[in-house]
């Protein structure tokens, strides 16, 4: 026990290491040798962090009281806290410390460093500064911070002294916390990596290569890469099984290989890799492993969706209950948060699912976490679990309409943290929503302030920017839209910057809605409102996602609406209408302003369709946060669409009524113009008749117009869409043929082809015909089966299809230039016989 180099002789035998370990620092302690005793403590805190020992850090930190409580300063006493000091500083830096123990453990690493440099100890003086680069790597908390460079510092400083010693095991280890300090700045990190893990290679020590190889694995996988980081942790798995070492030590291979085969889709895999693990600690392992491994395969359960044990396996639930009860057993108070939390992710889903099935499991969860936290809090260790359990009781309580029962625990976390700024701003945040959900939103509006301020100061853009998403959606609520506007705008900016464009897309909308509200100045932006619909509609569409569409298309309707652009309105309702889609405020939207937009239009049949849709709708269900429009909003939608239904059934008994006198009354008009001295006459039969939206005979009888049939009794005109009748060709009485002749005698007002005879005749059949016959034969359908109200691009009509077309048009047509753009501009057929006409 000499030297503590000794505990690398025998690989992974981390229970026999405890064991004599334990031994030489009681009989050291008793005999009064410090050094002993320190290089005891050194290999006991080694083997309990490998064994997940939880009392290791108060351990290590009992040995350093110890040493300093010595009496009189014997010879080596200094040597010997040093060396405490490091076991001190490993402890912290192998159980995830928080902010005030990491600061506590680099005090304690800076100090051995000067000891051992002015005692001219070089071999620890380089692990001390190793310790201090991954301790100081721990403490980073943005690229920019201080603590980088230290790291990097430090790392590069135990290099030198490994190169100048020639140790080779400290020489691994500097470059792998050089490394560790390139992969926080982001730089060449895996050049680094591949020298550390050569020199391990070389020096034949499967410890450290199962050390760099972990955090190898660990890098690839936060980089977006899990085929290397799969790799890697085989690679561990096989030497740990080549060399015996227990379940313990496969625990960390077996989280990042489960991760790696989640990220690539493979849940199979990852169950049955964490599956064996938690069989093989049931035969070999401690209560705390046994726990760790339970957790381990619940969360690759709960990602994989299996809850609870209703499909014949164990559930994400049932294991989570299992590896709280053993975590609490083994008096793990942080492993046992881990299990909570784990459990509470796992019942708010199943809550989700099941709402009434999952209530009474989401109470008693809810007590169990609340528990749980105050104990954190009142022991003050693991605040950032406390901080995570905060966060899912929030959501939790939310789901079942209790959000203000977390605030008591927050005011607690609160004061204890107040002295870390990224805990408090994570806790203000949190703080901001449960007060969101109970409906106090000027309360929110204080808190998710103070949140982003803490978060922008600390480099933390993106949670700022969802602190401020939260201040928006607040303020929406309290009518304050013109702060609002500014905050969802500011939100939605620093999503953009940090590439969350789902979130971006959410805030669009949310501007969206500001912006067509009314100010407090009683002032609107519909320019506005409609070009951050446009921009959300087309992100949402290269994103992919159906929900985000289905919003982008209702705000898109709405701002369409408000900005004039009726048919626009209508023509996104029906795309919105196609998607099948089940959030229930979107489709009210999307058919309240269709309805509305087509009684502009005059379109009553559809205005009616859109608003007797919308009344059949059992249940709007509008969420909280992210929704088109709110649940005041949806009511007075439903209750427009109520009333507009009864005043669009009068227009239309109206309408139907009084349209083939109107449109009689027209023609007559026109007769008159063309041929004041011509006389109407003729009888009317269903043989022969002329359909007058095309010209040809239909001896079975339809307007093409609306479908009715032919001949209509009563009147020439159709009652529903007062075209009229066209009577065949007849032989003339004289008075006709006189009649017809004079009319002859009328020189045209304009001379021309094709297109300028059928203008002055105000026909279009014979146009619409020919265009209907020309897209037939380019797309090779039969030209009858072609609508003159269906955006030809709907059918199949390409754009060298379209130009092909325009050509084909403008031989027929002469006197008038054809635009090349011009099926373009008007996509139909009805359009482009409008525009001609003109």
């Amino acid at each position: 026990m000499d030297d503590d180099r000794s505990r690398h002789q025998g690989d992974f035998e981390d229970q026999q290491a405890l064991e004599l370990a334990s031994v030489a620092w009681t009989k050291c302690q008793k005999a009064g040798d410090l050094n002993g005793a320190a290089n005891a403590l050194r290999i006991l805190v080694s083997a309990k962090c490998a064994l997940l020992d939880h009392d290791v850090v108060e351990f290590a930190r009992a040995g350093v009281e110890s040493c300093r409580n010595t009496r009189g300063r014997q010879l080596g006493t200094q040597l010997a806290e040093a060396k405490m000091l490091l076991a001190f500083a490993e402890a912290a830096c192998r159980s995830e410390p928080s902010s005030t123990l990491c600061s506590e453990a680099i005090a304690a690493a800076e100090k051995a460093h000067e000891i051992f440099l002015a005692g001219g100890d070089a071999l620890h003086r380089a692990e001390s500064c190793v310790w201090l680069a991954r301790l100081h790597a721990c403490q980073c908390r943005e690229e920019s911070s201080q603590h980088v460079k230290l790291s990097r510092k430090a790392a590069e400083l135990a290099f030198q002294i490994a190169e100048l010693t020639g140790d080779l095991r400290s020489k691994a280890q500097a470059l792998l916390a050089m490394a560790a300090a390139a992969f926080v700045e982001d730089s060449e990190w895996q050049q680094m990596f591949e020298k550390a893990l050569e020199a391990c290679q070389d020096l034949v020590d499967p410890e450290l290569e199962v050390e760099v190889r972990l955090a190898a694995a660990s890098w690839h996988l936060q980089k977006g890469a899990p085929t290397s980081s799969l790799e890697h942790a085989k690679e561990v798995l096989d030497i740990l099984q080549e060399h015996g070492a227990g379940s313990h030590r496969q625990l960390e291979a077996t989280r990042l290989a489960c991760a790696a085969y989640l990220e690539l889709e493979s849940s199979s895999h990852a169950q049955r890799l964490s599956r064996e693990l938690l069989r093989l600690t049931q035969v070999e392992s401690s209560e705390k492993v046994r726990a760790c491994a339970a957790t381990l395969f619940a969360s690759v359960q709960l990602a994989a969706g299996n809850l609870d044990s209703e499909s014949g396996a164990v559930g994400a639930i049932a294991v989570a209950e299992d590896a709280a009860s053993l975590s609490h057993s083994c008096g793990d108070l942080q492993a046992e948060a881990r299990a909570i939390l784990l459990l509470l992710q796992a019942t708010r889903q199943k809550l989700e699912k099941a709402p009434l099935s999952g209530q009474e499991v989401a109470k008693k969860t809810s007590v169990q976490a609340m528990q749980i936290a105050f104990r954190l809090a009142d022991e003050q260790q693991g605040l950032q679990l406390a901080v995570d359990l905060l966060d899912g009781l929030v959501e939790m309580l939310s789901l079942i309409g209790k959000p203000s029962e977390a605030l008591s625990l927050a005011s607690r976390l609160r004061n204890v943290c107040d002295d870390d700024a990224s805990l408090l701003a994570q806790i203000l945040s949190t703080t901001g929503k449960a007060m969101y959900e109970s409906r106090r939103f000027g309360d929110c509006v204080s808190s998710a302030q103070e949140a982003a301020r803490l978060y922008e100061e600390g480099g933390k853009q993106r949670e700022a920017a969802s602190a401020l998403a939260l201040v928006a959606q607040a303020q929406m609520k309290q009518g304050k839209h013109s702060a609002s506007r500014q905050n969802a705008r500011r939100a939605r900016r620093r999503f953009g910057e940090a590439g969350d464009h789902e979130q971006e897309i959410q805030l669009r909308l949310v501007v969206v809605r500001a912006c067509l509200a009314k100010d407090e100045r009683g002032n609107r932006q519909q320019r506005d409102a409609f070009r951050e619909a446009q921009e959300a509609m087309k992100m949402a569409a290269e994103l992919g996602k159906a929900e985000l569409m289905t919003m982008t298309l209702a705000a898109y309707t709405m701002a369409c609406y408000e900005m004039d652009q009726l048919e626009s309105c209508c023509q996104t309702a029906e795309e919105l209408l196609q998607t099948q889609t089940e959030r229930s405020d979107c489709r009210l939207s999307a058919l309240y302003h269709g309805a509305k937009a087509s009684e502009k239009l005059e379109q009553y049949s559809n205005a009616k369709r859109y608003a007797e849709q919308a009344l059949s709708l059992e249940m709007v269900d509008v969420p909280e946060r992210v929704a088109v429009i709110s649940q005041a909003e949806a009511a007075d939608m439903i209750s427009e669409c109520r009333a507009l239904c009864e005043s669009l059934q009068k227009k239309l008994l109206f309408t139907r009524a009084t349209a083939p006198l109107l449109a009689q009354e027209k023609w007559q008009q026109d007769e008159n113009r063309r041929a004041p001295n011509s006389r109407r006459g003729g009888f009317f039969t269903s043989v022969g008749l002329k359909c007058p939206a095309c010209g040809h005979e239909e001896p079975a009888g339809k307007c093409i117009s609306c479908g009715a049939g032919l001949p209509w009794v009563d009147c020439n005109f159709c009652p529903d869409c007062g075209a009229r009748q066209v009577q065949p060709a007849t032989r003339p009485t004289p008075a006709a043929a006189q009649d017809t002749r004079k009319a002859a005698q009328v020189k045209p007002a304009v001379e021309g082809g094709f297109l300028n005879r059928a203008m002055q005749r105000e026909e279009e059949a014979p146009l619409q015909r020919r265009i209907r016959e020309i897209t037939g034969k380019l797309l090779g359908l039969d030209w009858q089966s072609i609508e003159g109200d269906i955006p030809l691009s709907d059918i199949g009509l390409s754009s060298g299809a379209a130009v092909m077309l325009r050509d084909e048009l403008q031989a027929d047509v002469r006197g008038i230039k054809l635009p090349p753009t011009l099926f373009f501009d008007h996509p139909t057929i009805r359009e482009v016989l409008t525009y001609l006409n003109r």
